[in-house]
């Protein structure tokens, strides 16, 4: 797995490594966020925007669920609300 570089400026959660970080994403962790929304985007093949950037965390800030998140509910609430560019 190779690393991947984020234009956003970012700090990593100390407390998810390796695994949990695949697993929980922290609202609250600038790099996490930023990693799973530049993600989401490229995996539905989308372009890497400020305006789809901002979709996916408006439906990011719509979700109900407790932490810790996990990654793959995360994804299917933002799969379910937003429209991306």
């Amino acid at each position: 797995m190779s690393l991947q570089e984020s234009d956003w400026k970012h700090k990593d959660n100390k407390h998810y490594k390796g695994h949990l970080d695949r697993i929980y994403v922290s609202r609250e962790e600038e790099w996490e966020v930023g990693y799973f929304v530049d993600k989401y985007i490229k995996d539905n093949g989308a372009k890497i925007t400020d305006t789809n950037r901002d979709i996916v965390m408006a439906g990011i800030a719509t979700y109900t669920g407790k932490a810790p998140i996990k990654r793959e509910d995360l994804t299917k609430h933002v799969d379910d609300n937003v429209t991306l560019k």
